[in-house]
């Protein structure tokens, strides 16, 4: 069954990737009672701005190339480049850099631009239908925007040491909410 409402999210991680030849993110979060939360967005198109003289043809691999009313620090009007996919969007990148063509904004990553625009920097609100399976709430393009939250987090640190050129694993330690070291070997099972 599929529910609406406003939902408080404290942001874990994200990741992006091009699906389907559009560009998509998903934020991993949990809410104040500490319920996992996945989004996924993809209805944001990675951006950057140029100057408005550079030529139509350099830009061709935008989906969209839009005038606005900006300027460059030194008066340069700007337009602004949109992409389908972030594939898109770093094949411009190089080959506007290629012809030595300034590009503005260009250092900022999409889906942390995404999050900047809408003021995320931990919590925030997210607004729109969800549904619930095998106990994670799914939302999809919600409305976004950041807010104060500050859930109960608990805390895990992880040591694996391991032989890289075999994939051998020596050992695991945890510290956290319980301590624990794992040794290969043979030995006694006396406290660490």
């Amino acid at each position: 069954m599929t529910e609406s409402q406003s939902l408080s999210c404290f942001l874990l991680n994200y990741s992006f990737r091009d699906f389907k030849g559009y560009f998509e993110i998903s934020l991993y979060s949990i809410t104040e009672n500490r319920e996992p939360v996945k989004i996924v967005i993809d209805n944001f198109r990675p951006l950057f701005f140029v100057p408005r003289s550079i030529s139509e043809d350099l830009t061709r691999r935008a989906v969209q190339r839009k005038q606005l009313p900006l300027k460059a620090m030194d008066g340069t009007a700007v337009d602004c480049l949109y992409f389908r996919s972030h594939t898109s969007y770093l094949d411009c990148l190089r080959e506007l850099r290629r012809e030595g063509t300034i590009l503005y904004e260009s250092d900022i990553h999409p889906a942390e631009r995404y999050l900047m625009e809408r003021f995320v920097n931990g919590g925030f609100e997210a607004r729109g239908p969800f549904i619930r399976e095998n106990g994670t709430i799914l939302m999809h393009n919600p409305q976004i925007r950041g807010t104060d939250i500050s859930p109960k987090l608990k805390v895990m640190s992880i040591d694996i040491e391991t032989q890289a050129s075999t994939g051998r694993i020596y050992s695991i330690a945890s510290h956290g909410t319980g301590d624990a070291v794992f040794i290969e070997g043979k030995g006694d099972s006396g406290d660490w």
